[in-house]
């Protein structure tokens, strides 16, 4: 059975609700010990099935109808509601009643500044609405009644630990899979989380506050260009769009392109010539094949991108932002030493020239993907994290990206200049 917690703020339905869980459960727990054999007889259980048949409490509450609780005001619901909670803790039904509940006439109207949490009919969250006020929330139910307002005392406003406020105004525990949970579902309802002090925003409104509104406001884009600049020096990938004989700044974002120092074409950097999993190999172009190679910087010159493609990996983050750039590596190969060891080194052509290759498949992307919703959409990776040579930003910048033009991008691709 599942575990149920009523709200400290509950309505007169959601009483009900919840007594007559309670009465059934406790209904199913006496019909599994009659069924047991008579070795049990005795037992504190089997006196509960004696008093079942005596007409007692808890044998007319068993045989309770909506109906019966017409009659029944808000403190009647209270009391009878207190009543089957005792039932519950003592008998572990699961269905747990706080001892300073409180039972509504009828819904409040909902708050425009609070935050919302609803409830499915498994008393999971469904869905998670904004609010402008991060100390205060209501509880729908799955009726699509309202609760009152609660004041979540202290309530922080990073991104887990106001997860955490959120599921105890619930009333759900506040387990690392419940809190995990609890990120997705706000993340899914289109909430992103920015920094401590600024915690989550709506998506649509971040979009907009980072992205100029005459652009937003753009239905045709065949006479507008847009175009991206990266420039090493000042760790910035600039957006900007052409409208009219005019350019403006489309967002401006922070970004890297350091690669992991390696003396050896493998992943570790160490002369690893045992486990073929550890050799970098390049990407080639179409035809080609694929060789040994240390990966080096995204390469300088004028290049598109071409398409966002879904990723959610943990190298990668939500997106592949590709681009048609690429690269001249130096080849590597691995040949007997002296010792008649395999060893890495350079591989050369008749003349004693290092000969070299195309590397492809560089993109723009984020990374840092675990097991925290969080880390893995509001970017919280580094950005100055090392690639393989990929241009890096944070997980939300690529979001960002892809949210405002992706229509773009499907009628014109996108210019890039790497400085």
């Amino acid at each position: 059975m599942a575990e149920i917690t009523v709200k400290q703020q509950t309505t007169k339905e959601e009483a009900r609700e919840a007594i007559v869980e309670i009465l059934s459960r406790f209904k199913s727990l006496l019909l599994e010990i009659n069924s047991k054999p008579k070795a049990v007889k005795g037992s504190e259980l089997d006196r509960l099935a004696s008093m079942m048949e005596e007409n007692s409490f808890i044998y007319a509450m068993s045989r309770i109808t909506q109906s019966d609780f017409e009659n029944l005001d808000s403190e009647g619901h209270k009391q009878l509601l207190l009543k089957c909670g005792l039932l519950s803790e003592k008998y572990l039904l699961g269905v747990r009643v706080p001892k300073d509940v409180e039972v509504q006439e009828e819904s409040i109207p909902l708050s425009e500044g609070c935050w919302k949490v609803y409830l499915d009919k498994c008393s999971n969250v469904c869905k998670v609405e904004y609010g402008s006020d991060k100390n205060k929330v209501q509880i729908i139910s799955p009726n699509g009644i309202a609760g009152s307002e609660t004041l979540m005392k202290g309530a922080e406003y990073d991104g887990k630990g106001f997860a955490k406020k959120l599921l105890t105004a619930a009333g759900i525990e506040t387990t690392e899979k419940n809190d995990l949970m609890m990120q997705n579902r706000m993340l899914d309802d289109g909430l992103f989380y920015i920094n401590k002090e600024e915690g989550w925003i709506e998506k649509e409104k971040y979009f907009e506050r980072m992205t100029p509104p005459d652009f937003l406001s753009i239905q045709d884009y065949k006479d507008v260009i847009v175009k991206a600049v990266y420039e090493d020096t000042k760790g910035e990938l600039i957006f900007t769009y052409t409208v009219g004989g005019k350019t403006e700044n489309l967002f401006v974002i922070k970004a890297s392109n350091n690669q992991k120092e390696r003396q050896w074409p493998t992943a570790s950097g160490t002369n690893n010539t045992i486990d073929p999993n550890d050799i970098m190999y390049t990407t080639p172009l179409y035809g080609e094949t694929k060789v040994p190679c240390i990966p080096e910087k995204f390469p300088k010159g004028n290049w598109k991108i071409t398409a966002f493609e879904k990723s959610f990996t943990k190298e990668y983050g939500p997106y592949k932002i590709r681009t048609n750039a690429w690269r001249w590596v130096d080849v590597w190969e691995l040949a007997e030493n002296k010792k008649k060891r395999l060893e890495w080194r350079l591989k050369r052509d008749s003349n004693g020239n290092i000969i070299k290759a195309k590397d492809s498949g560089l993109l723009i992307h984020g990374g840092g993907w675990s097991e925290s919703a969080l880390d893995n959409k509001k970017g919280t990776n580094k950005y100055t994290d090392t690639t393989l040579g990929c241009i890096r930003i944070s997980n939300l910048d690529v979001c960002l990206i892809e949210k405002t033009l992706n229509a773009y991008l499907n009628i014109k691709k996108i210019d890039l200049e790497v400085k």
